[in-house]
């Protein structure tokens, strides 16, 4: 079996990585095909994990416009499948790469294996534009590998065949477990030292959803930060900077007048970033991957949106939506760090995301298949 796997972010590449060691560790052939969509973001991640990509595609700068971005990659994309067709193309996510990279398979009539299928909001606008993308995928795709058993349940409720379903866990937390050795307690503190942090004295903040550039949400979530800086100000609360100049112009800008223990640190490479969230005391964001790997580290969840296409988190205990209002994001914050028991019950809360054999499940399935 020639698999083809693509992928563009840096998310994507955590949550791939697992299913590409995996593959080698069982003599399979796999090409890992790069589409630039980030660049800086992944390039690091490459010796950490012990792999390179096989093909990087050329990708100009689209400027956040995804009509010229998804026009480009429709066009390289299928040239790389054009020269190299593999028997199997597997995408993971909903970025641009995924989408366009399954529907340039789909047309070359070469099957699709979605990973992390069936997460849903059914709300085009939350996130924008992920929530369209992987509804589509699951048009194209043959096989779907869902993390959870509620994402295989939304895959049935849109009459996806159950035969084409599996429930693996997220590699997310695969990715996590390959690293766990680098999280040791006084490597851990030699890691916090460049940032002049102590572990579990800090409030760790990410945020990079389109959706939260606009309609007065990067004022409300500048509003939200300055906040936790007056109410908490023997903590510090560490702000990890988005390089999408969209922040720049809103969030950013907000936070001029910021007091002294508001931290920005440009964006981390991932083992910083897991890094600093093992040591922090209490995450805010509203970045999917952290809402899954979190929960690994024992480290509660307020999530900065709406609604969330995770709600086994939700049901879990260890996420809790708090969207961008000021007022909510303080006073849950002030509650689990005033109240041990509210904390303690969603530090332990169970991960429902997986147990970090996600990619073994994969493969499993996979080498059953004929090719």
């Amino acid at each position: 079996m020639n698999l083809t796997i693509i992928f563009g972010t840096r998310p994507e590449f955590i949550k791939i990585a697992p299913i590409a060691l995996e593959a080698i560790r069982r003599g399979q052939s796999v090409r890992l095909c790069w589409t630039r969509q980030h660049t800086d973001l992944v390039a690091p991640l490459f010796p950490i994990f012990g792999l390179e990509p096989d093909v990087t595609l050329e990708l100009p700068n689209a400027q956040g416009n995804l009509n010229i971005l998804q026009s480009v990659l429709f066009r390289t994309i299928d040239q790389e499948l054009s020269a190299h067709r593999p028997d199997l193309v597997l995408i993971q996510g909903d970025t641009t790469s995924t989408f366009v990279g399954a529907l340039a398979a789909f047309n070359r009539r070469i099957p699709v294996a979605h990973l992390e299928a069936g997460l849903r909001t059914y709300d085009l606008e939350h996130p924008f534009p992920e929530e369209c993308y992987r509804q589509m995928v699951s048009r194209f795709a043959s096989y779907h590998f869902a993390a959870t058993e509620d994402a295989r349940q939304t895959l049935i409720d849109e009459k996806t065949s159950p035969q084409s379903i599996l429930v693996t866990g997220n590699t997310s937390i695969d990715s996590i477990k390959l690293l766990e050795g680098n999280f040791a307690g006084r490597r851990l503190q030699e890691r916090l030292d460049p940032f002049d942090l102590q572990a579990r004295n800090y409030l760790l903040v990410t945020c990079h959803r389109r959706e939260n550039f606009t309609e007065g949400r990067p004022e409300q979530i500048a509003e939200a930060l300055k906040g936790l800086c007056a109410d908490h100000p023997d903590q510090k609360v560490v702000l990890i900077e988005h390089p999408n100049p969209s922040l720049r112009e809103g969030l950013y800008r907000f936070l001029s007048d910021a007091p002294e223990n508001l931290v920005r640190l440009p964006a981390q490479d991932y083992l910083d970033f897991v890094v600093l969230m093992v040591g922090a005391k209490l995450i805010l964001s509203d970045s999917g991957g952290v809402q899954e790997e979190a929960p690994s580290l024992n480290k509660p969840v307020l999530v900065l949106r709406e609604t969330t296409e995770r709600p086994e988190g939700v049901t879990a205990g260890c996420l809790r939506l708090v969207g961008t209002d000021p007022a909510l994001i303080r006073s849950e914050t002030k509650r689990l760090l005033d109240n041990r028991e509210a904390y303690a019950a969603m530090a332990s809360a169970p991960n429902p995301f997986g147990d970090g054999q996600a990619a073994g499940r994969v493969w499993d399935h996979l080498e059953q298949q004929s090719w």
